[in-house]
Formats: C-alpha cells, sequence, structure tokens
C-alpha cells in the first residue's frame, strides 16, 4: 500500500515506532503546508525550545550562533535564559526567522526533545477534519493530511488495518460507499470466497483503496473514531476521557421546561432535563458561597451560551483554553527569570561590576555582561576585546545601555558624563576598555607596593 499523498514519507531512526510515526508526520505537516515553522514557534517559543535543546549543548550552540551574533565560545557559556533572551531579540530584529530557525533543528530531534503531547498540539490546532463545505481541491488537500497519518501509523506499526475499520464500521463503510464501488466489495468478496477465504480488512482495501475510502467517508468521523480514539489518545499523544471529564465548566442557566405551562414565578432549575453527571456540577454552583465564585475559578470554567438546548449542555466541550496552565506557565516564568536575575546579580557583584539598578537594564543585558566578562578574561590583546564586546550583545541597544551602566559604574568621576549619551558603538568600546585597563594597572600597582587590603579587579588587562 503506497502513500498516496505528494510529500515524501519522512524516513526517521528513532528507536520507538511512536517516536517514528511523530517525526514523519510532523516532517509532513510542515512540508505541505498543513502547519508552518510560524505555527511551530508560536508553541515552542525561544524559552521553551532553548529549555528543551539544554540536555544537546551542540544542537543549542549550533542553533544561537546561525541565528545571532553570538560566536561559538560565548554562545556555549550562554545559559538557557540568556541563549532564550538573545533568540528572541534576533527573531524581533529580524535577524533570523522562524523557517531558519526550525531548518537547524532536525525532525527526528523536534521528536527526541519535545513533549509528544505539544507536538500534536501543534498538529491539531486547525480542525482541518471538521471543513465539510470546502472546495474539492482543498477537501482533497484534507483527505491526503489524513490518509498520510493512517498510513504512516500503519506502516510503523502504531495501527491495523482493523482498528480503521472498527472505529469506522462497516455499517457506516457500507452506507459511505458508491454503488459502484459497493459493487467492487462484494464481487471480492465473492471472488476470495470461492477459493475458501473470508473477507479481511485487508482484501477490503484491495477492492477500496484507503485514499478513496477516505474519501467517502466524512472525515471529522475518521479523525474521531481511528486517529484520535485507536491512535492518538493510545499513544497518549491527547489526555483520556477521564481527565477531560473532571475538569470543570460553566453551566447556563436552564432552559425552560417544555412539559410546563409559562409562569410568573422566576424560573427554577428543572432537574429532568439534565444528566446526573451535569446534576452534581449545577448543585455545586448553587451551593457556592455568596457571590459567587472568585473571578479566577469563573476563568478556568468553560462557557456554554444560555441559547443551548439540553441536549447541547449535555456534549463534551471539544475545544478548551486552559487560562488555568496559561497562568501557571507566566507564573513559572517569573519565577525562573527572578531565580535567574538574582544568581546573575550575584556573579557581577562579586567581580565589582554590578552596575546601579536602572528601568532599562533588564536581565537580558545582564547576562550578556556576565557573558562578555566570562569571555574577556581569557582575551589576550584589545582587538580580541573589542570583538568579544561586541558580540556579546545580540544588538546596538543593549550593547550602548550595558556598556554606558557599566562605564559610570568604573569611572563615576568621570567629567563628560554627557558624551556616554553621544558616544557610538565604538566609542563605548573603547570607553570601557580603558576604563578596564586603567583599573587594572591601579590594582597592579597597589599590589606591587605591599598593599595587602587591594583588591585584584577582574578581569586583567595588560
Amino acid at each position: 500500500m503506497t502513500s498516496s499523498a505528494p510529500a515524501a514519507r519522512y524516513q526517521s531512526s528513532l528507536p520507538s515506532a511512536r517516536e517514528r510515526f511523530l517525526a514523519s508526520v510532523v516532517d509532513y505537516a510542515l512540508a505541505e503546508g498543513w502547519r508552518t515553522p510560524g505555527d511551530f514557534l508560536r508553541h515552542f517559543g525561544p524559552r521553551l525550545l532553548m529549555h528543551n535543546l539544554a540536555s544537546d549543548e551542540q544542537l543549542r550552540v549550533r542553533l544561537l550562533t546561525a541565528t545571532t551574533r553570538v560566536n561559538e565560545r560565548l554562545a556555549a557559556r550562554k545559559t538557557t535564559a540568556s541563549a532564550a533572551e538573545d533568540l528572541a531579540i534576533a527573531l524581533e530584529e529580524g535577524l533570523t526567522d522562524a523557517a531558519r530557525v526550525l531548518a537547524l533543528i532536525p525532525p527526528d530531534d523536534r521528536v527526541r526533545y519535545f513533549d509528544a503531547a505539544q507536538l500534536w498540539a501543534f498538529l491539531t490546532e486547525v480542525e482541518f477534519w471538521k471543513s465539510d463545505n470546502v472546495e474539492p481541491e482543498a477537501r482533497d488537500r484534507f483527505v491526503r493530511r489524513v490518509t498520510f497519518v493512517l498510513e504512516s501509523a500503519i506502516q510503523e506499526g502504531v495501527l491495523r488495518l482493523q482498528d480503521i475499520a472498527d472505529g469506522i464500521g462497516f455499517k457506516r463503510i457500507a452506507s459511505c460507499l458508491p454503488r459502484t464501488e459497493l459493487q467492487r466489495v462484494v464481487e471480492h468478496a465473492l471472488s476470495r470466497a470461492r477459493e475458501g477465504q473470508r473477507l479481511t480488512e485487508e482484501q477490503l482495501l484491495e477492492a477500496v483503496p484507503l485514499r478513496s475510502l477516505m474519501n467517502h467517508v466524512p472525515l471529522e468521523h475518521t479523525w474521531s473514531e481511528v486517529v484520535v480514539g485507536r491512535l492518538a489518545r493510545p499513544m497518549q499523544f491527547v489526555r483520556s476521557n477521564g481527565e477531560e471529564s473532571m475538569r470543570p465548566r460553566r453551566l447556563p442557566p436552564p432552559p425552560p421546561s417544555r412539559n410546563r405551562a409559562p409562569s410568573s414565578k422566576a424560573g427554577r432549575f428543572d432537574p429532568s432535563l439534565l444528566p446526573e453527571s451535569l446534576l452534581e456540577l449545577q448543585r455545586g454552583l448553587e451551593q457556592s458561597p455568596p457571590g459567587g465564585l472568585r473571578t479566577d475559578q469563573l476563568e478556568e470554567l468553560v462557557p456554554v451560551s444560555a441559547e443551548d438546548s439540553e441536549e447541547t449542555v449535555a456534549v463534551e466541550v471539544s475545544t478548551r483554553v486552559d487560562i488555568k496552565a496559561h497562568r501557571e506557565e507566566e507564573e513559572r516564568h517569573y519565577d525562573e527569570a527572578a531565580s535567574e536575575l538574582e544568581r546573575v546579580s550575584s556573579v557581577l557583584r562579586r567581580l565589582d561590576r554590578l552596575p546601579a539598578p536602572h528601568p532599562e537594564l533588564t536581565l537580558p543585558i545582564l547576562l550578556s555582561i556576565e557573558s562578555m566578562y566570562a569571555e574577556l578574561s581569557n582575551a589576550s590583546d584589545d582587538s580580541a576585546r573589542y570583538v568579544i564586546v561586541r558580540d556579546a550583545f545580540p544588538n546596538e541597544t543593549h550593547l550602548r545601555i550595558a556598556l554606558s551602566s557599566l562605564i559610570s559604574l568604573l569611572d563615576p568621576n568621570m567629567p563628560h558624563q554627557e558624551s556616554l549619551q553621544t558616544a557610538d558603538a565604538e566609542g563605548l568600546i573603547s570607553m570601557l576598555l580603558f576604563a578596564e585597563r586603567r583599573l587594572s594597572n591601579q590594582a597592579e600597582s597597589q599590589h606591587a607596593g605591599g598593599d595587602s587590603t587591594a583588591v585584584l579587579r577582574s578581569p586583567q588587562f595588560s
């Protein structure tokens, strides 16, 4: 059974069939236009991307040096937070783009280092399989996608033809196939019967190829019953039904009973209109303290229109926006940033290179200063130092803020502070190197003179 999709199937070398299947589908989705590099970076932004690649220093350094102005030695010293900030700035400044970033991450590494459930969410963000009323060309493209997913799963052994047949159902297959296709199946079955063989799923697809079957069966049914029910959920690409059903949701005001006459009294909830599972949720809402639920609790609930019928209320809500998870992610990011700020401030304080606090002196700039001094300690001449300082910052704005702050720190009695505002990048670098050299010479003189209280500043400039 050959693939009916135009894009070639990627041959993964990952160890498990589950990983190989996911690698081939992600690669196909990007090659076919189902998903774009921009979509990938929306799901796996610079911070998450660098965090996931932290265990592969070679790949992380290669990605950083190819997309930013950071050299290889400096990139190897970058923390995850600093590398993520540099990549984010490079994308904002147009030094690189999503396509170039993604091209630097091999298909197997996308699965090796990224969470499978997040990759599946990236693939299924746009529910194309629900698009019934589309142009024939678009539907043909959607059919190719579903067919490719199923064929890839069969080839890797994570799905059987029996799973496809059971998921779709023989009754639906019979009702969806046109008369000519059904005649072909019957003729094929009779031919096999004469040979003493029964009709199997493989023989069914000999008569009606998988691509043809997908053309006739509603894609939404195939996706729900086969792709999700017999592929994605067993392989833990999506959460189980039990976990989903435990998530709270906001119920609409109960619709009026169809069996009661209108009343002038305020409407009351009619228990006969909702199943027991929803009654429990309703009772919980009625027993909430005065003032109702807190705002943060309400945000976690899934809104349902008050105009929905009682039947609609009982239907599983298919699309959710998990505000709580998003908030927790933001809080984690804030905590990580605060911890990183404390660490880098401590390092620069020990070096006597921590500038005075300033609104423009952000964490990414402090991380670049730390990386710069780590490299400067190994430089042998001003030419090498100039290159290190220049390459330590992803753009001139960061460079100007950092160097101006450092020069003011190193030479607080500088008579012409306004010159810092007008100096260009080369001038600021020269001023910083001059201030460092002067302090280094002073420290050496004090040490040679027997001043045991002298602090030997780092780095040393000869």
